[in-house]
């Protein structure tokens, strides 16, 4: 299954990776929020989601 041209598995990969740096850097700053992180994890995948979508759009106008 795909989502705006990239498998599923790519995307959760993708927002992991945002949630770990995030967390890495939290953590050496002493100030971990746990909300902070999942809101952040989300907004990103909600994010990439729509510009690939945009761009998976402009590609098949021209």
């Amino acid at each position: 299954m795909e989502l705006a041209g990239r498998s599923i598995r790519e995307r959760v990969m993708q927002a992991l990776v945002v949630f770990v740096v995030f967390f890495a850097y939290d953590y050496l700053q002493n100030a971990v929020d746990w909300s902070y992180l999942f809101a952040a994890t989300a907004l990103f995948f909600v994010i990439m989601l729509v510009i690939d979508g945009l761009s998976e759009r402009l590609k098949s106008r021209s």
